[in-house]
């Protein structure tokens, strides 16, 4: 009878802890969704918004003027993980994206508007704005101090507003 007591007893908490992970799992998928719905209000705010000729399948090589040895952190200096970086350039109408391994690498045109775009690792976006390019130190090594924007309650319009676009 004791052996069966203790197996009841094993069995109980071992469905205890399973429905404490679902739960669990549960929630983490409620919260990625609710991230989620924020990047796709970004996603739409970069597609074609009006009728002409778009040409996508033009290369252009990574800008030259500046190359640094690149790290990201938010205005306090907290590293923030990012494991890829955009780098837009408006005048070109163009977009570079750097992953973590370029970022030793990091090139970019003093001489244009450049703005960097980022999604932190809870989706909201990280932005350089233009002006920061203008009053950046020379040195090779450079720590981007980025300012931290949360997505899930901004419109479209309000995060071209913020991005400049």
């Amino acid at each position: 009878m004791k052996i069966y007591e203790s197996e009841l007893a094993m069995e109980k908490k071992r469905q205890a802890d399973f429905e404490k992970n679902q739960a669990a799992y549960f929630a983490q998928v409620k919260q990625d969704q609710k991230n989620i719905l924020g990047i796709n209000i970004v996603a739409r705010a970069f597609e074609v918004t009006r009728f002409g000729t778009w040409n996508c399948d033009s290369p252009v090589s990574k800008p030259s003027g500046a190359k640094v040895n690149a790290s990201f952190a938010d205005n306090v200096g907290v590293n923030l993980g990012l494991h890829n970086v955009n780098l837009i350039e408006k005048n070109k109408n163009a977009v570079f994206t750097y992953d973590e391994s370029q970022f030793n690498n990091f090139k970019f045109n003093p001489e244009e508007e450049n703005t960097i775009v980022a999604f932190t690792a809870n989706n909201d976006i990280a932005i350089i704005k233009p002006l920061y390019f203008k009053n950046m130190s020379k040195e090779k090594k450079h720590q981007f101090e980025m300012e931290i924007i949360d997505i899930k309650a901004m419109t479209v319009k309000n995060i071209k507003e913020k991005l400049n676009l």
